[in-house]
């Protein structure tokens, strides 16, 4: 985790702030660095979750495309994973085909962003939990909002193509481009 402690250290009433990371107890294949933030996914059908759910608000990260083969989005708290960033219960983003691909519940159809994602790129999240939607971006072009019916999500990584590699990127001081209004950082206290 990334923690932030907002206070000093010896008020009673400090908060700490969580950011999330990759769960290593969720890796199911390829290699965590990076303080759990850099996956290399490897090959095969491997994936990896985040550290914890969120059940209601409205909530934005990036992850930083190294190859665009890297797969990212959510799970759903129920979901039975089937590998490869497919799962009962999912809603990812694939860059590396026809211009992007979105992967909902293990079906996979085309999802355009406005533009051709490119090794390096800028990926977006935008989790809407009070709406049940989540949009995708790449370098702030979004694609529509796409519905989502699960309780409570985790930032969910997988891969595509090869051996691919991506970067959460969930402290806002971090991000490349702001927050959409009424958007925060994915955090817990």
């Amino acid at each position: 985790n990334n923690i932030v402690v907002d206070g000093p250290a010896n008020r009673a009433d400090k908060e700490i702030t969580i950011h999330p990371c990759i769960n290593p107890l969720t890796l199911n294949g390829g290699t965590l660095s990076n303080n759990n933030l850099t996956y290399v996914v490897g090959g095969g059908s491997n994936y990896a979750l985040g550290n914890f759910y969120v059940s209601s608000g409205k909530y934005y990260w990036e992850v930083i495309l190294t190859n665009t083969g890297f797969t990212f989005g959510v799970a759903g708290a129920g979901t039975t994973h089937t590998g490869n960033g497919n799962g009962s219960i999912t809603a990812m983003y694939d860059a590396a085909n026809n211009g992007g691909e979105k992967k909902i519940n293990g079906t996979t159809t085309s999802y355009a962003v406005g533009i051709t994602p490119s090794n390096g790129d800028r990926g977006q999240v935008m989790l809407n939990l009070d709406d049940n939607e989540i949009t995708f971006g790449v370098n702030n072009y979004f694609g529509s909002a796409i519905s989502i019916t699960d309780a409570a999500y985790t930032p969910h990584f997988a891969r595509n193509t090869g051996s691919d590699q991506g970067t959460a990127v969930f402290a806002q001081g971090s991000w490349t481009y702001s927050a959409p209004s009424g958007y925060s950082a994915l955090t817990s206290t």
